[in-house]
């Protein structure tokens, strides 16, 4: 049994996996490779973060221009007069915003929508410290994996 981090004393060591750069991308494709095998994995890899494929908003490089993410008004109006409740106008934070904020104790609930948050960040011991702030997490599976 490996021994968890205490929530206070975050732990900062070199990546296991690089997520940026060229060893990145290789990293990402041997993962696809073994998920999808070799025409899947093209297929998706060609259609992501480009203007007619699917869009992975700052997984692989922060947007240059925050406020491009933006929900038009006329999508949030609809949505609160749908369901009731006032939907939040300001942007949320990124992975790393969301990290340290979870570390400081400034975040109640942690909502994740498809995945295992901490196996997606790079320091998941920092990560996993972090989370131990909230009062609820719920991770949501949207594809049965080995999360």
């Amino acid at each position: 049994m490996t021994e968890r981090a205490r929530p206070d004393d975050p732990q900062v060591r070199p990546p296991k996996k690089t997520t940026v750069g060229l060893l990145g991308i290789a990293h990402s494709v041997q993962f696809a490779l073994e998920e999808m095998g070799p025409k899947r994995s093209l297929q998706t890899l060609l259609r992501m973060n480009h203007v007619n494929g699917f869009d992975c908003p700052s997984c692989a490089w922060p947007d240059p221009d925050p406020k491009h993410r933006k929900m038009p008004d006329i999508f949030s109006d609809a949505l609160g007069a749908e369901f009731g409740f006032d939907p939040p106008r300001e942007h949320g934070r990124n992975t790393v915003e969301a990290i340290r904020a979870m570390r400081e104790g400034k975040v109640d609930v942690f909502f994740a929508l498809g995945g295992n948050f901490v196996a997606a960040t790079p320091d998941t011991q920092t990560t996993e410290a972090a989370m131990t702030h909230c009062a609820l997490s719920v991770p949501v599976a949207t594809k049965s994996l080995r999360s």
